[in-house]
């Protein structure tokens, strides 16, 4: 292929010290059954082998280009690279995923042959050798603008507390038109890094035209069993927090499911972002997420974004004190360091007074309960969140957030 092809996908992939995944993730790029693609590593100030590695692939392949740039962080990576990209259809690849060999060509058929303004693709979580496929609560098909409206809106960022999304916020699975998404990817601040994607994706869909679903796990997301859990916390993460209700709630004016989009934003902020990561700041009194007694000894089930973030605060505030840690992926967190059991691991249990259920998922918390009470827990003991509680204005208020959405 001589230097003066045209690309008809420019594939962008931000780069920061991965130069343990990146082999891998090049090599799923270059053999892409599409081959008119451009391939974009921005690298973000990497201090690591992962510049060679990015050098390397453009001297052997004349579609591979690297721009190299201070450390930015992702969102200026994505700009970066969106800049510099020639194609009209732009897809967005992390440097320690993966992709299947026919992601471009099976996203750019379908979006040329229905015209649509986006294309999603299916995804996998890959994790320990493990393989979860995840779908969306949609069937796949062409939604028009009367479909949009009708049947995915009323889905989009709250899904009744359902674990399958209409459409997930990620930014990489999808095909993008480059000249739709620059300025929405621009208006994004550099120091937002939780909920980036989120700035930029709803406010894309809901200036599509038509957007078209294909049911193929294309995209494969590789998650690290010794990744570190961060609790976002603070004046400065509130700011940030804010800034991403501003964007996404400015991009719902002018819809005409204005309102109810944005309640479904607020929502989604509360029980995805904003109290997984703040259970001491709930209301009651006790500021604590379950009605408990200060000075109890509870058990919690449950290790994940919230789940951390309230053992985290116990240790730190000592309202009560946690005497027993369960999850179903208990083998895999204590390889990561976390100190926690599984149901059939925990044996003989110390006393506790309440087990706190930390999970948001309303089917799956419900599923968690049927098992603590099979294996023999006192049912007045065992307590999940309560939902209308947690999504409730003076909650949303607590946050600081009530003077930003125009109330």
């Amino acid at each position: 292929m001589g230097s003066g092809f045209l690309a008809r996908v420019s594939i962008i992939v931000p780069v920061y010290n991965a130069e343990a995944y990146l082999p891998g993730c090049l090599q799923s790029l270059l053999r892409q059954t599409l081959q008119e693609v451009e391939i974009i590593l921005v690298d973000d100030g990497s201090t690591d082998g992962s510049g060679a590695i990015c050098q390397g692939a453009a001297q052997a392949d004349v579609r591979v280009r690297v721009v190299q740039q201070d450390n930015l962080g992702s969102t200026e990576a994505r700009k970066a690279g969106l800049r510099l990209a020639g194609a009209e259809y732009v897809t967005f690849v992390d440097a320690d995923d993966w992709i299947e060999p026919e992601l471009c060509e099976c996203l750019y058929a379908a979006m040329t042959g229905s015209r649509a303004d986006l294309a999603i693709g299916g995804h996998c979580m890959e994790q320990d050798g493990r393989s979860l496929a995840r779908h969306s609560c949609l069937a796949p098909g062409v939604y028009d603008r009367g479909r949009l409206e009708g049947e995915v809106w009323p889905v989009l960022l709250h899904n009744d507390f359902c674990s399958e999304w209409s459409i997930w916020p990620y930014l990489c699975g999808k095909l993008f038109r480059r000249e739709m998404l620059l300025p929405l990817q621009e208006q994004v601040d550099a120091g937002i890094s939780l909920g980036d994607d989120v700035c930029v994706t709803f406010p894309y869909i809901v200036r599509c035209r038509s957007v078209v679903l294909v049911d193929k796990p294309l995209y494969h997301y590789v998650q690290h069993s010794g990744s570190q859990f961060h609790s976002e916390q603070g004046a400065e993460a509130l700011s940030s927090f804010r800034r991403i209700w501003e964007i996404v709630s400015a991009s719902f004016q002018g819809q005409g499911q204005e309102a109810y989009l944005r309640e479904q934003l607020r929502i989604y902020m509360l029980t995805t972002i904003l109290l997984p990561r703040s259970p001491w700041l709930l209301p009651g009194g006790s500021a604590f997420p379950f009605a408990v007694p200060c000075g109890s000894r509870v058990a919690i089930y449950g290790a994940g974004i919230l789940g951390k973030a309230l053992h985290e605060s116990l240790g730190r505030t000592h309202f009560a004190e946690p005497v027993l840690w369960l999850d179903a992926r208990a083998a895999t967190l204590r390889e990561a360091g976390w100190q926690v059991a599984s149901l059939a691991e925990a044996g003989e249990w110390p006393e506790f007074d309440f087990m706190l259920v930390a999970v948001m998922n309303r089917s799956v918390a419900a599923s968690v309960r049927r098992d603590l009470l099979r294996a023999g827990v006192d049912e007045e003991k065992i307590l999940c969140l309560n939902e209308a509680e947690l999504t409730s204005e003076p909650v949303w208020r607590m946050f600081g957030l009530e003077d930003s959405d125009g109330a």
